[in-house]
């Protein structure tokens, strides 16, 4: 949607800059999002007891890919991170955050469920600095187009890093909280355990 408001609207308000947006590869990527997807829904109408092996499959999977993603495009623009203030940070941040607020505002509002309000709510923050971004890099030259990412590598960085940081320590407290469980569990096992055999014990007079 993007794309398209700056196609009509954003046309008539964006006079001076020469924006050129890659409609091309915005489709491509669009139909190659769609096709992985349209498989994923057959596979889980057609063959719903492969939906368990495949979960197994794809996380793993996307837990590596965005690692290596993450870690090879920090190590290739380390020279951009000297050029992030403490303001390119707090902008990114208002941007992003604002991003799984409204996300999650809306999806609510409209009566989604608990995980589609999540998917809702991390989807509009995720998509905003992935089109900025391509649409930045392909409208200006070097060292323009360069120079022009930062702020949405600060989004980036206030985007991503931070939902995997929540989301490590609540596992982290489920795993927790699921031990602390099992001991008292185990506690009071023994601890019935060791009624049952003073109740079996006969009573010597």
């Amino acid at each position: 949607m993007m794309p398209f408001w700056i196609y009509t609207l954003g046309s008539t308000l964006i006079t001076e800059a020469d924006l050129k947006i890659p409609y091309a590869n915005i489709l491509f990527s669009i139909v190659g999002l769609t096709i992985p997807l349209s498989f994923g829904i057959y596979i889980r109408k057609r063959h719903p007891s492969w939906v368990s092996i495949c979960k197994k499959i794809i996380k793993p999977f996307t837990i590596l890919v965005v690692f290596v993603a993450v870690t090879g495009g920090v190590l290739s623009n380390l020279y951009i991170f000297k050029l992030i203030s403490f303001k390119v940070i707090l902008a990114g941040m208002s941007v992003a955050w604002s991003g799984y607020f409204f996300g999650a505002i809306f999806a609510t509002l409209v009566g989604l469920k608990t995980e589609q309000i999540v998917t809702v709510s991390i989807e509009t923050a995720l998509q905003n600095p992935a089109i900025a971004f391509v649409v930045l890099f392909a409208s200006l030259p070097e060292p323009e187009a360069d120079l022009s990412i930062v702020p949405v590598i600060g989004q980036l960085l206030m985007t991503g890093p931070p939902t995997w940081t929540v989301l490590f320590f609540y596992f982290l407290i489920r795993w927790c909280l699921k031990r602390n469980e099992k001991k008292k569990l185990n506690i009071n096992e023994k601890t019935q355990a060791g009624k049952t055999d003073t109740d079996e014990k006969p009573v010597i007079v």
